[in-house]
């Protein structure tokens, strides 16, 4: 591949860059989303409710308290505990209706976290136990329950800043005991739903649930759609610079791969802006709807919403890491797709034709995000283990755009295999841009009926035995 046929990239990257920023019809496309996104969460919170105004009676009915015998019950004895306890509750004045009650033993409090899978009722399971040296407060509810996390959230500090207090309360402690309970305090929140893949959970790694499918579907749709339009994108200014003769005199200067390569360039930049201002847009709403909503004497409380996505099962191991993986996925995507899109409108003459040159583009990305999608529904339904399949098209990498930032952000592909996937996704931009260096010219060129894909081939088979 020779190294000359890229020169001058850069300008083709510049002026395609500007001139898409400078769009009018770009420019008001990005404005109206940052303002959906920016309104997006005050809303929410404006029609389900606004935030955690409501008193702790009215959230949560029973406390069930639950101690491990590796943990509180080791320093104090319960029964004294639980009195110290419900004595505070009744000084406050926000928790004074709280009904406590006692778990006893571990299967009781088992048998509990099974029953809030699919409960409506206002209970709140409090389990105290040890962990990496530190006593901590695990809080579980069911989501069913209506109640709202934001107000188990401020409980919970509540309970935190006061533990010492509430050991103090506890009658017949030693002071080695309350200097024992001066132990550092850790505090979680957990809602309980029932598994969508029932007892197929241990047994089926590749299933999913409700959750883990809507997480999914968004980040499809997201690298569907930037792929479609940036592909459409590349295409159409391709295709109108050849039928406006602009491209004749472009390449007196600058070869037919250096436009390519600017111009596929310039739609991940604009991508990249474009990301960028969603995701400023996003915190804002979130900032905003705390403000309106959730302030609570000054302080920052994310809202409902948030702390839902935040304290999904599948979010919990969600890194840095993996974060950087989906994006990069999803840009190499853009990349390729755009790389695909610019040879196919390279064998088009008139932007009439540009639906019939696109044909095969377009039936390649649906198939593969069907694909994808088709796998997600298998393993939703949690009857057959699809883990292999899974692995095989997140490698593949035409489907890798589709499947690598879902599967890799819920933790159903390793980061190794997500790795490889990207790995994978730059060599095959290099391979196709290798394939066709020999044939674009004369693609670009080309003046008549609409290219096939069988043409693209016999070109590339003719240039093949004229270099030998």
């Amino acid at each position: 591949m020779n190294k000359g046929q890229y020169t001058g990239w850069q300008d083709v990257f510049s002026f395609s860059f500007v001139q898409s920023m400078k769009s009018k019809s770009n420019r008001i496309a990005i404005g109206v989303m940052c303002i959906v996104l920016i309104l997006s969460m005050p809303v929410m919170s404006l029609i389900s409710g606004k935030g955690s105004k409501r008193e702790a009676q009215d959230f949560v009915k029973t406390l069930k308290v639950y101690g491990a015998d590796q943990g509180l019950w080791e320093m104090t004895d319960r029964e004294n505990w639980m009195n110290g306890f419900q004595d505070w509750l009744l000084e406050q004045p926000h928790y004074k209706n709280i009904a406590v009650e006692l778990v006893e033993t571990e299967e009781a409090a088992k048998e509990l976290e099974k029953d809030l899978e699919e409960s409506k009722d206002k209970v709140l399971l409090m389990k105290i136990g040890m962990k990496d040296g530190m006593l901590q407060l695990q809080y579980v509810y069911s989501k069913e329950s209506g109640i709202k996390t934001t107000e188990i959230g401020t409980f919970a500090d509540d309970v935190q800043d006061s533990f010492q207090e509430i050991c103090e309360k506890s009658e017949g402690l030693t002071d080695e005991q309350l200097k024992l309970l001066q132990t550092p305090v850790k505090t979680e929140i957990q809602s309980n739903v029932k598994y969508s893949g029932g007892e197929q959970e241990k047994e089926n790694t590749s299933g999913i649930g409700m959750e883990d499918y809507n997480i999914l579907l968004a980040l499809l749709m997201v690298s569907v759609l930037m792929s479609s339009i940036m592909g459409e994108s590349v295409a159409s200014s391709i295709i109108t610079e050849k039928s406006s003769k602009v491209i004749e005199y472009l390449m007196t200067s600058i070869r037919p791969m250096a436009i390519i390569l600017g111009k596929v360039g310039a739609a991940v930049a604009v991508v990249l802006v474009q990301l960028c201002c969603y995701i400023v847009s996003g915190g804002i709403s979130v900032v905003l709807d705390s403000v309106i909503f959730y302030s609570n004497d000054g302080g920052f409380q994310v809202s409902d919403n948030v702390a839902k996505v935040l304290e999904m099962p599948s979010l919990q191991h969600l890194s840095a890491s993996r974060i950087g993986i989906a994006l990069i996925a999803i840009l190499l995507g853009v990349s390729m797709y755009g790389v695909i899109a610019s040879i196919f409108a390279s064998g088009v003459s008139k932007i009439e034709e540009m639906a019939e040159g696109m044909k095969f583009y377009n039936v390649l990305l649906i198939l593969c995000a069907y694909a994808t999608i088709g796998i997600t529904l298998v393993a939703l339904a949690g009857e057959k283990d699809v883990s292999t399949l899974q692995v095989v098209l997140s490698l593949f990498p035409l489907s890798a755009p589709f499947m690598v930032p879902g599967y890799i952000m819920i933790g159903k592909i390793s980061l190794l295999i997500g790795a490889l996937s990207l790995v994978v996704q730059i060599a095959t931009i290099f391979l196709i841009l290798k394939l066709v260096s020999g044939i674009y010219e004369m693609v670009i060129y080309h003046q008549g009926n609409t290219m096939q894909w069988k043409d693209f081939v016999s070109l590339w088979k003719l240039n093949r035995k004229g270099e030998k």
